[in-house]
């Protein structure tokens, strides 16, 4: 029985192609050194835009703090059937960021049903931000994912069940992200940005990358909300830490963090900073299998 046991869960392991680490253990897990601001790292630049690709065929620490497995205080419910694919609604007069202090808020791990509430402060203070969303919580709530396509915020792709990357072979990287750009695709977004989870980036996510026609996103400010939980100190993380060019990184599955959405806003504005989305922040600079952190 014990051998039978061991075997099967052996076999799940193999399959998977990626090691996984309890929450608990990634909570309390040491923050590895920050993300030094970088330029696009590519071996052959692809220009935007750029077709789908299917699936087909040194690891390295990751960058900035390790952020917990898609942490969320919402259990996620039964996976309905995704629905017909959003249409963008029409798009605002584009800000030119070489002369404006844009500044791109990004939305990791969800979406989560309160997903919507954030979308209804965004729509009333006319904010427009950049989820990184998970393959399996798109699945689980494929309408607010096209809610967000309507609405003219942008979709990366932040993986399928956020594993740990340099823990994961090859083949499972490609698939974790092959399938949820799949899926963001029939959901009307348009998947050209990938987030590796934790920040982990190395030659091998790079190259999968590039061919997969993504150009990877990591950021130059963390609030670290994962960590505190404390609406107040998130802000104020922000606000320390912000520049003009800055990518700042949040999770909309906390609930801390969406009470600090609004703040976070209206101080940034009070400073004459602009919110844009990550390929109007990079415009002209994005290619398939670069690294970014900022503008």
């Amino acid at each position: 029985m014990i051998r039978s046991v061991l075997a099967s869960l052996l076999a799940v392991g193999v399959l998977a192609g990626c090691a996984t680490v309890p929450p608990r253990v990634l909570a309390t897990r040491t923050p590895p050194m920050p993300v030094v601001a970088v330029t696009a790292q590519v071996d052959e630049p692809v220009a935007f835009p750029l077709t789908q690709i299917a699936d087909g065929s040194s690891s390295a620490s990751p960058t900035e703090s390790a952020t917990p497995s898609a942490p969320t205080d919402t259990p996620t419910p039964p996976a309905p059937e995704p629905s017909a694919p959003a249409s963008p609604e029409p798009t605002t007069e584009p800000v030119d960021c070489s002369k404006a202090k844009c500044v791109a808020l990004t939305l990791d791990d969800g979406p989560v049903p309160q997903t919507a509430k954030v979308l209804d402060l965004l729509k009333k203070l006319d904010v427009k931000a950049t989820f990184f969303v998970l393959g399996e919580m798109a699945k689980a709530h494929p309408k607010i994912v096209q809610r967000i396509v309507r609405e003219g915020h942008a979709v990366g792709n932040h993986s399928w069940s956020h594993p740990e990357f340099w823990k994961c072979s090859k083949a499972s990287i490609r698939k974790q992200l092959t399938k949820t750009n799949r899926l963001l695709t029939h959901l009307g977004a348009t998947p050209t940005l990938m987030r590796p989870p934790f920040g982990e980036w190395d030659a091998r996510v790079a190259k999968i990358s590039r061919k997969l026609g993504l150009a990877g996103i990591l950021w130059d400010v963390d609030p670290l909300d994962w960590k505190s939980r404390n609406t107040k100190k998130v802000v104020k993380s922000v606000l320390r830490k912000v520049k003009p060019g800055s990518i700042i990184l949040t999770h909309d599955t906390l609930k801390t963090t969406r009470k600090a959405y609004p703040a976070i806003i209206k101080k940034l504005r009070a400073k004459g900073y602009v919110f844009v989305t990550v390929p109007e922040l990079l415009a002209g600079e994005l290619h398939a299998g670069g690294r970014y952190s900022n503008a």
